[in-house]
């Protein structure tokens, strides 16, 4: 409806390591919990998600994919056609495989600037996660989301409570 529930809380999962598929999934359906995966498209290899799991957990409904690069690039240290390359590719094969726009950018590292947040505007990109900590969000920002970062280590109970 174009509006947020008070409080609203968004769970992602960056980098597509493949046990999200053996244990993230599997508690996500059993609780009903959607989440995004902002995915490397570039990496391969059995430690990450292959395009069938993608295309699975794609079709059960749920879950959406997202870019976090081809290559988990630190966007602000390469060229201009290198971040661009980074964008478009990653953004071009999620779209390809899954069928779905590609909307939304999860910077690798948290590394952005105006640059990084311009070519992924004229890709068309419509956000921009960050690796900023916060529950306040400007509405005039969102290239520049904030995220929390748990771990084994959070305090979720604190967390939930700012």
């Amino acid at each position: 409806e174009g509006r947020l529930p008070e409080r609203p809380v968004v769970i992602t999962f960056d980098d597509g390591a493949a046990d999200f598929y053996t244990h993230a999934w599997p508690l996500l359906k059993q609780y009903d919990v959607k989440a995004t995966i902002d995915i490397m498209t570039g990496v391969r290899g059995k430690n990450w998600l292959s395009a069938e799991q993608i295309k699975e957990m794609h079709a059960a409904g749920g879950v959406e994919f997202q870019s976090h690069t081809r290559y988990h690039a630190y966007l602000t240290r390469v060229s201009e056609a290198e971040a661009r390359d980074e964008l478009a590719a990653s953004k071009a094969y999620l779209e390809e495989l899954t069928g779905d726009p590609v909307t939304v950018i999860a910077y690798p590292f948290g590394l952005y600037n105006d640059r990084i947040i311009n070519i992924a505007k004229s890709l068309g990109y419509e956000a921009g996660m960050t690796i900023h900590a916060g529950a306040e969000q400007e509405r005039d920002d969102i290239f520049e989301l904030r995220r929390f970062l748990i771990t084994e280590h959070s305090n979720i109970e604190r967390m939930l409570s700012e």
